[in-house]
């Protein structure tokens, strides 16, 4: 598996990275016919998986918005290498009720603070994966509503100066099979 940008895509002018919004009026010809906003690839076909993969080349800087949380259909985030990116993530964050999986990797020194409670209360949400950031604020939220039909199974935090107790709540996640907190500052 290989990641490609505008900038190393060996296909020519094909894009593979352009995604448009549009909004169907009954004249959009493809195979499935939507009456509603939604999201094409480059081929016109509507999207079916997004996933927000923001990896080392595009250089993230300042706070992330306030509204990714409303990416309600997307599946999975990955953030890496964005050494400019700053403050904590949004609790909208909450409202991607399609997330699965995040993980956050090498990204910056003013980057960082207590997770999103709204994270743990995602019914699709298997995996977190929070590894050699290098904010130095770093916490799990020690007031966490877990509900019993929870799908979480992997929370691993490691290398990353996470501090503050490890919570109670994370014993309620029943469907648990990894718990990574090494390498961080957790009393």
């Amino acid at each position: 598996h290989k990641n490609y940008t505008r900038g190393n895509f060996p296909f020519g002018d094909f894009d593979p990275v352009g995604v448009f919004c549009i909004i169907d009026k009954g004249k959009f010809s493809s195979p499935i016919s939507i009456h509603e906003e939604f999201l094409l690839n480059d081929e016109n076909y509507p999207l079916r998986y997004l996933e927000l993969n923001l990896r080392i080349d595009n250089d993230l800087n300042g706070p992330l918005p306030l509204e990714i949380g409303h990416l309600i259909d997307c599946k999975a985030i990955g953030l890496e290498n964005h050494l400019r990116l700053t403050g904590p993530l949004p609790q909208t964050m909450g409202n991607m009720t399609s997330l699965f999986s995040m993980a956050l990797i090498l990204n910056g020194p003013d980057f960082g603070g207590e997770l999103p409670s709204s994270l743990f209360q995602l019914k699709n949400l298997t995996t977190i994966h929070i590894q050699n950031n290098l904010g130095k604020e770093w916490s799990l939220p020690s007031n966490a509503q877990v509900g019993d039909d929870t799908q979480f199974e992997r929370l691993v935090l490691v290398r990353n100066n996470f501090a503050g107790i490890i919570p109670s709540w994370i014993a309620k996640l029943e469907q648990l099979q990894t718990l990574d907190l090494s390498m961080n500052n957790f009393q």
